[in-house]
């Protein structure tokens, strides 16, 4: 067995703002049984770090889980992948629901709460193996593709390079919730722009617009209030949000007023090229049935991934009243609640109080890691963080040209706005080059306004990927290390129309 100082570490992505509550559900289900009983693979993960938003494997480990799921890799695994995976998501979203329907908690004990607390958390654990297996796996199903492909164009001495038609053949037709949110939103905006009275609203303070809008135009009102019951847990990404407020709805309406028709005439427009592209590749290729019928769950897959993570921030949404409530009882607040962990919230309402002392807590709320060598898990704060951090492999730095692959492709100048967590989002300002470690459905007010997006992560089934598509703006994901070798205000170029995706920066 390797010692943790021979392990070879290999920071994967950035992902800031992970709360200690996610990050001790994701070690419980990274355990073998877990992923023996959902996977139906012989091992978890053994080694992982998570440290102040870095993501780190341990590469003879995921080396081992990319081996095991390429040689589970069938039809008939993925389709068991699909369906157990909407199985259990959906069974997580039936709990956060007949949880939230047992509110008010105010008058519950301790006992109580602790009961649902329990049950919810079991079936958060039970999605959690898809959390980092989806990623993997898809790295995995698409490598095979790529092969598979290639061999095909070679045995019908087809003259055409099978990569370049990758992202047409495995872009998702069926939309997401990040991409109907979207729609939605421009809906909205479209309808408002449309009348002159109820226009005029949306250049006044949100409270007083709304207060208008509500006298004066109650069946938008409705529109409004119906759309936040559909979507308003999209700020609720891994647990670290709020449940979108009135107020921040009629600001994301007010910002997209003025474009939206021209933005929804894009969609859809968009949505036939996609179709068209699609039966173009496919003709060029000869597609056989396999070959078909392996692109169609591919797509699946995607979908499938996204559903579970809205599982996840919808479930969180609908139980955050019984977290608030908890919090309470524990006499902190709801940030510090999920600065605990899901045994230290268990332990701490059976005895009625706090277990964890307040200077570990706020420790923790500032920065934190977790480590896992062996199976063995440990969360770190202060010194000793400093000097996981301090181990990982340095980045270059001194880069005047990265590449990764095109999501949506186009050629773009401007400057660059680093978000590497959702509180920094107002950073982007309209045209700014939006530069992330990933996108997720948190970050689409910020989206709106970028003239470009690039990612240090993600695959052409990405959310960033997704969401440019509907937006029509060039991205280009994968490029590895963006967020550490640009810097905000930079000039760059986005190059998104050969094979690969380049951003240069800009010599001023």
């Amino acid at each position: 067995m390797q010692s943790q100082t021979e392990k070879t570490w290999i920071p994967a992505i950035r992902r800031r703002d992970e709360p200690v509550l996610l990050n001790s559900w994701l070690r419980t289900a990274y355990q073998d049984q877990y992923h023996q009983e959902i996977l139906l693979l012989p091992r978890g993960i053994h080694d992982f770090k998570y440290l102040d938003g870095s993501v780190v494997f341990e590469a003879n480990d995921l080396g081992m889980f990319e081996a095991n799921l390429a040689e589970r890799l069938s039809p008939d695994y993925l389709e068991f992948i699909i369906r157990r995976c909407r199985t259990e998501s959906d069974r997580l979203l039936r709990t956060a629901r007949e949880i939230e329907s047992e509110a008010p908690y105010d008058s519950m004990t301790n006992v109580e709460l602790l009961s649902l607390f329990t049950t919810y958390s079991s079936d958060v654990i039970r999605v959690m193996p898809f959390l980092a297996g989806m990623v993997i796996l898809e790295g995995v199903l698409g490598r095979k593709f790529q092969d598979k492909l290639a061999t095909h164009a070679k045995q019908r001495e087809i003259e055409a390079d099978a990569e370049v038609y990758l992202d047409s053949l495995m872009f998702p037709r069926e939309k997401t919730n990040p991409s109907l949110a979207l729609i939605g939103l421009y809906e909205l905006a479209a309808e408002a722009d449309s009348d002159s009275s109820l226009r005029e609203l949306f250049d006044l303070e949100a409270t007083k617009g709304l207060a208008q809008i509500r006298e004066k135009s109650p069946a938008f009102m409705d529109r409004l209030d119906a759309y936040l019951r559909e979507y308003d847990w999209m700020d609720m990404e891994f647990y670290t949000g709020r449940p979108v407020p009135a107020v921040e709805l009629f600001a994301r309406i007010a910002e997209v007023i003025e474009d939206a028709r021209n933005r929804l005439a894009r969609i859809e427009q968009d949505i036939k090229q996609a179709e068209q592209e699609f039966e173009r590749a496919s003709d060029k290729l000869r597609l056989t049935p396999e070959l078909r019928a392996f692109i169609d769950l591919t797509q699946a897959l995607h979908y499938q991934r996204q559903y579970r993570a809205d599982a996840l921030f919808k479930a969180g949404r609908d139980v955050f009243e019984l977290m608030t409530t908890i919090a309470e009882r524990l006499g902190v607040d709801y940030d510090a609640l999920i600065s605990l962990t899901w045994p230290e919230i268990t332990d701490s309402l059976v005895k009625g109080e706090l277990t964890v002392d307040r200077k570990t807590l706020t420790a923790r709320q500032t920065d934190y890691g977790m480590v896992i060598v062996d199976g063995v898990h440990t969360f770190v704060t202060g010194d000793v963080l400093a000097k996981e951090l301090a181990s990982l492999p340095r980045v270059e730095e001194e880069v005047k040209e990265l590449q990764g692959s095109i999501a949506f492709r186009g050629t773009y100048r401007g400057r660059v706005a680093i978000v590497t967590q959702p509180d920094e989002i107002d950073k982007v300002r309209p045209g700014d080059v939006l530069v992330s470690p990933m996108t997720s459905p948190y970050y689409v007010p910020a989206m709106v306004r970028a003239g470009a997006i690039v990612t240090d992560e993600g695959g052409i089934l990405s959310h960033a990927a997704i969401v440019s598509r509907e937006l029509g703006i060039p991205c280009v994901i994968g490029t590895g290390n963006a967020t550490h070798v640009l810097t905000d205000g930079q000039l760059v170029e986005i190059d998104a129309s050969g094979e690969t995706g380049r951003v240069r920066v800009v010599e001023e």
